[in-house]
């Protein structure tokens, strides 16, 4: 079967400017430089660098992975990289590991926490060190050398990053007015909700119930939204996370909470990204990378083994709900073929553009609660 995967083709990095001979992409911008400065360039470990150069032969941008003379400069960038994430692992565990002694009394919390722990710190940093000891007989990593990391690395975000901003905005509000307060305000609490609160149902999902449970929400928004934009669109995204949210909520409602009982965070909408990228990755399996679809399973098995875990504190309903209706969007818009990216049609799009103004009204009228608590 034919493919039309943009990283298939020579074309889909940008043309290189005229009068630069050597350059690279920082960004949006194109940045010309000496022959000297690119090689120093791509020694530094940067965060979200699409790692894209050009040089006197080439006709565009092409990977950095491809110039002979930038390897041993990628190389050392890899080393630093592998050093920043043991770091990383290890800081992680040791917070996690006070929080976990500070629950020790309360079982569930403390299995939670320890899982999150072991998977988020202890075992990435583990496996770095591994990695590390056998430094000397690796090449480069794939996200530097498989078109497609770096195509998708290249690819802009814009609506990712206003759903980060607006969550991160509501929970500014959070630490200002006090998260007890902020939670009983616009969360999701079953009488308040019988009792005419409805849009508790949308704000809860904006909310967060402290620091850690932010982070790793936000964490996982942020890798699986980039995913969802940069291979289908902005309003698959949009769509999926707002209506995954609120489904999942109404689920938790009648299946989760009881009475006096708040819920919160955007778990709902997440497991929704998670959802419909497994089904993207099914039917594309042939354009995407073989472990592609294998990586979402994994997660999806391993956010059911943290809800056996963590069953009395975890809103399963609201994580099942969440999934499948991503699930179900998935197999309603994105159709077999050989299309990538998914484009929308003209119907998504119409719920795109009121999903996105959905969220700002919705982050805004939360932070208008809270803000009166």
């Amino acid at each position: 079967m034919t493919t039309s995967a943009p990283w298939h083709s020579g074309e889909c990095f940008p043309a290189k400017p005229e009068g630069q001979d050597y350059g690279y992409l920082k960004g949006r911008k194109l940045v010309g430089c000496t022959r000297e400065q690119l090689v120093a360039r791509c020694a530094r470990f940067r965060f979200f660098d699409s790692q894209l150069v050009w040089l006197p032969e080439t006709p565009r941008l092409i990977p950095a992975a491809r110039v002979d003379f930038l390897y041993e400069p990628l190389r050392r960038r890899f080393k630093k990289w592998l050093i920043f994430e043991v770091v990383k692992g290890a800081l992680i565990t040791l917070a996690l590991g006070l929080l976990a002694w500070a629950v020790r009394d309360d079982a569930n919390y403390l299995g939670l926490i320890l899982m999150v722990a072991f998977f988020m710190g202890a075992r990435p940093c583990w496996q770095t060190i591994r990695v590390l000891r056998r430094f000397e007989l690796l090449g480069l990593p794939i996200i530097d050398s498989d078109p497609f990391w770096v195509w998708l690395r290249s690819r802009r975000i814009p609506m990712t990053i206003l759903v980060f901003v607006t969550v991160t905005f509501v929970a500014a509000f959070q630490v200002w007015f006090g998260g007890d307060k902020s939670c009983e305000a616009a969360g999701l609490e079953k009488t308040a909700v019988l009792h005419g609160d409805w849009w508790r149902i949308f704000t809860a999902a904006f909310l967060h119930a402290g620091l850690l449970h932010y982070l790793v929400n936000m964490a996982s928004f942020f890798a699986l939204g980039r995913l969802a934009e940069t291979l289908a669109s902005k309003a698959h995204l949009i769509v999926v996370f707002i209506l995954a949210a609120a489904l999942g909520n109404v689920c938790s409602l009648y299946f989760s909470l009881k009475p006096g009982v708040i819920g919160v965070g955007a778990s709902g909408g997440i497991l929704g990204l998670l959802g419909f990228l497994t089904v993207l990755g099914y039917r594309r399996k042939f354009m995407l990378p073989p472990e592609f679809v294998r990586l979402f399973i994994t997660n999806i098995i391993l956010v059911a083994v943290m809800g056996v875990v963590g069953f009395s504190i975890v809103d399963n309903a609201a994580h099942l709900g969440g999934l499948l209706t991503g699930v179900a969007v998935g197999f309603l818009t994105v159709r077999p073929g050989a299309e990538m990216p998914v484009q929308p049609s003209r119907p998504l799009k119409i719920a795109g553009l009121m999903a996105t103004i959905g969220a700002l009204v919705i982050a805004g009228f939360a932070a208008w609660k809270i803000r009166g608590s």
